[in-house]
């Protein structure tokens, strides 16, 4: 019987309702078989980032269920004895399919690299807690949309004239855009 190397049950030789205790002894017996300070092939190498890797999406109950729900039932279907008949040409297609979707996030709409914007803030509008006003810009799918928003000055003096990675949701009429928005004052 063969290992197959996507599989991360077969990997560290456990089975899928392990609980995390057999889990957990599985990786430290592989991992101290394979590690590179006492195995110094390049297979055992490669072994080892297999064993790692199986182990922290395993040990993780949510990455875990995800796994068992996205992947693991559709590798299991995809080894399959394969005959001539139309239905089953396409098994293998939809397992590649599926191993993306588990690991890879989803971007509905493309949006462009961020744009580091400077304010300057004068020491005024510091002392009083005031609101700056700001143009915005940024690219969605070829289009540039422009608009104001009022920053509060408070908020930024908190935490240290930086924000980073903030996403807004604007409301205008019944349209919602979501701006991913980084700024650097």
């Amino acid at each position: 019987m063969t290992i197959n190397e996507d599989d991360y049950y077969e990997i560290l030789g456990v089975n899928c309702e392990c609980n995390d205790k057999q889990l957990k002894s599985a990786f430290r017996k592989l991992a101290m078989q394979y590690h590179p300070d006492h195995n110094s092939s390049k297979e055992a190498e490669q072994k080892f980032k297999k064993i790692c890797e199986a182990y922290e999406v395993l040990k993780n109950p949510e990455k875990r269920a995800a796994y068992n729900q996205f992947y693991h039932e559709t590798f299991k279907d995809n080894h399959k004895t394969f005959t001539s008949s139309k239905s089953q040409d396409n098994i293998g297609l939809i397992s590649p399919l599926k191993k993306i979707a588990f690991f890879a996030i989803a971007l509905i709409l493309y949006v462009g690299a961020p744009i580091l914007y400077a304010g300057i803030c004068r020491l005024e509008e510091l002392n009083f807690n005031l609101n700056k006003a700001m143009i915005v810009e940024w690219f969605i799918t070829g289009f540039i949309i422009i608009t104001v928003m009022s920053v509060p000055i408070n908020l930024l003096w908190r935490f240290k004239l930086k924000i980073s990675a903030y996403l807004f949701a604007i409301m205008t009429a019944s349209l919602v855009i979501l701006i991913p928005w980084y700024a650097n004052w």
